[in-house]
């Protein structure tokens, strides 16, 4: 994922009034806040295609449901068909809503839920 896929990513993100933060959050504690990171996926393609899998780990202290509600605000944005654009490097990307699941916590009271977005980036002529 380039640096620029990252940028759009947050930028999406702040659109939905997410709380969101790349890989660690380190700013002042909200309810409900989600942290991201990727997966790169192989390509055995040599058209410069850059494919990655997106994950949200979204975490909160009240119901699981509000977590439930903020997946749905994320699946109808990116839908499964995909948002698609172009980035201001001049590349493609292409983001599109893949799976979620809730996971199990040692804390009592927090409620955590894993979102995966597929993002396909790609050089333009």
């Amino acid at each position: 994922m380039t640096i620029q896929g990252l940028a759009y990513m947050n930028q999406c993100l702040e659109d939905l009034g997410i709380p969101y933060e790349y890989m660690m959050w380190t700013g002042d504690l909200q309810d409900p806040y989600f942290v991201g990171e990727y997966s790169e996926i192989q390509t055995d393609n040599e058209d410069g295609l850059i494919e990655s899998d997106f994950i949200l780990t979204g975490t909160t202290k009240q119901t699981y449901l509000e977590l439930e509600q903020i997946k749905e605000q994320i699946r109808n944005y990116f839908t499964c068909d995909g948002l698609t654009d172009i980035m201001e490097n001049g590349w493609g990307i292409a983001v599109s809503y893949e799976t979620a699941f809730p996971v199990p916590s040692i804390e009592e009271g927090v409620s955590r839920i894993n979102i995966t977005l597929r993002v396909k980036e790609w050089k333009g002529e």
